[in-house]
């Protein structure tokens, strides 16, 4: 989800208002987030490729679908977000795909 190419290239494969579901683990905020972030980046650090928006990794997603349902669990350690790809987005992934 930290792959502004991987993602784009993921949403690309999607027909028209197919849907798209990530979910993982992610930073939470506010004083809970010092203890919880320590644990989840304990146990999440095989899979991490990338730190860059740990609290927020759908945001790639978000810019090419708009708007995400997105559900938070575990005192925000842990999301689910799905979208759907409109016709109108073709032009943004367009423009993300290009990018090196």
């Amino acid at each position: 989800m930290t792959s502004p190419r991987a993602v784009a290239q993921a949403v690309r494969a999607l027909r028209p208002d197919g849907r798209f579901v990530a979910g993982g683990g992610k930073c939470a905020r506010g004083l809970r987030g010092v203890v919880l972030n320590l644990i989840t980046l304990l146990y999440s650090l095989p899979y991490i490729t990338n730190l860059a928006d740990t609290t927020r990794p759908w945001t790639y997603l978000e810019q090419l679908l708009g708007p995400l349902v997105v559900q938070e669990w575990l005192w925000g350690s842990a999301y689910l977000a799905h979208g759907v790809k409109h016709p109108s987005s073709l032009q943004e992934l367009d423009r993300a795909y290009a990018q090196p």
